[in-house]
């Protein structure tokens, strides 16, 4: 009977053994890894490859893909087939247009480069130096009046009026006569000049000699240009100076007492 308990007890000791070492603390953890790398195999075998089903869906797209493309380029064709002649009237209409600008820009372009030709080789008439000698001297005073073409190309019937005048200032009246005028059509070359010397019907007298160095009178030199340009436009220039004292001061040309410097007046300087 105490045997029989005896060795009962010791098969509940050895089993209670048993069963501590198979759950120590250092296998606990062990099997705690071993059950969750089971679940975690078992949640990719059951969960599908990303990869797998994009490879899918993209091999499931590459024919719809084409079979669109395919219908997007027989549709054209259908519309070209069916607009054929609107086609054929826009390209004809816009290869229209391109030639008209095309043409336009080139006439343009002529155009400018006749203009910028034109403006570089045509002639160019003025008066280039004006003085009024023997002034405050017993002799008339007369004026030089040098006319140059400075163009590249001549100037055709070329025609020069110039006067000078003492008069009140200011002065209102500058016309200039027929009689007065030499109106004989000449020929100016490039760089050429003439001079012109119109002069006073008398000297002038004292009183009014110091009435022009007092700035009451004052000497006018001015004249009109005509001609004709060698690309046949018709050109005219008028020029109008004039000198006067200050007070009796007068401007003179440097080196000649008795040669007066004139200035351009305000009005009547233009040409074309």
């Amino acid at each position: 009977m105490l045997t029989t308990f005896a060795l009962k007890m010791l098969a509940i000791l050895i089993a209670i053994f048993v069963g501590a070492w198979g759950l120590s603390p250092s296998g606990q953890p062990q099997l705690a890894q071993r059950i969750e790398r089971q679940t975690q195999r078992a949640q990719q075998n059951a969960s599908p490859d990303p990869s797998v089903e994009k490879q899918k869906e993209e091999s499931d797209q590459r024919p719809k893909e084409k079979e669109n493309e395919q219908h997007g380029i027989t549709r054209v064709f259908e519309l070209v087939r069916e607009y054929t002649a609107e086609i054929v009237t826009i390209s004809t209409a816009v290869m229209a247009l391109f030639t008209v600008a095309l043409f336009v820009a080139t006439f343009a372009l002529w155009f400018g480069g006749e203009r910028h030709s034109e403006r570089e080789l045509r002639a160019y008439v003025f008066p280039v130096d004006i003085k009024v000698r023997n002034f405050k001297t017993s002799e008339r005073i007369s004026a030089f009046v040098k006319v140059k073409n400075s163009g590249q190309t001549p100037a055709y019937k070329f025609t020069c009026q110039v006067k000078m005048i003492a008069g009140p200032f200011p002065q209102t009246d500058f016309t200039i006569s027929k009689e007065e005028s030499d109106l004989t059509p000449a020929y100016l070359g490039p760089n050429e000049s003439i001079p012109y010397t119109p002069t006073t019907d008398t000297p002038l007298t004292w009183k009014q000699a110091e009435e022009v160095s007092q700035g009451r009178r004052a000497i006018y030199v001015f004249g009109r240009i005509d001609y004709i340009d060698a690309f046949k436009v018709t050109r005219w220039t008028t020029f109008r100076t004039f000198t006067r004292g200050d007070n009796g001061r007068m401007y003179h040309v440097e080196g000649e007492r008795d040669v007066l410097a004139l200035v351009i007046d305000k009005e009547g300087n233009d040409a074309t």
